[in-house]
């Protein structure tokens, strides 16, 4: 792998919020070639927790790719100002996840990025296709 960052595109999808949600990651390298891509079914959740897991799954498979560095690409402001510390996380059902991320973020030398949402569209498909029960529960595909 690279030493170069990859880009890491993460979204979650809630069809009724809460409702069926998925997630799905997107990771490039540093040419813009497709490393990995996943989505997984999460049950009923709301579509910040939905978010939150799309990032929780991408920075796991980076952690298993062996990468250092990583550029988070999410259309979610929410998560995007959680993670810079700008927004405080007040949702009980957030705080778990919240946690789990920025330790693992501890692995990494990361910084994230806000993008509109078609700037994220195959992280979008992914979610939303596993969110539709196009995956079964729990399980990641690539």
């Amino acid at each position: 792998m690279s030493e170069k960052a990859v880009k890491l595109h993460v979204d979650g999808s809630s069809l009724g919020n809460p409702g069926h949600g998925g997630c799905g990651f997107l990771i490039i390298d540093a040419e813009g070639n497709v490393i990995k891509e996943g989505a997984a079914y999460l049950g009923i959740v709301t579509n910040n927790e939905a978010e939150y897991r799309g990032l929780l799954l991408g920075l796991k498979e980076l952690k298993k790719l062996g990468v250092k560095d990583v550029e988070i690409l999410t259309d979610s402001r929410l998560l995007y100002m959680q993670l810079l510390g700008k927004y405080r996380v007040k949702a009980e059902n957030l705080k778990p996840l919240h946690r789990e991320a920025r330790e693992l973020l501890k692995g990494f030398r990361w910084k994230a990025r806000w993008v509109q949402r078609d700037l994220n569209k195959r992280a979008d498909q992914l979610a939303k296709k596993a969110a539709r029960g196009g995956i079964e529960n729990g399980e990641v595909r690539s």
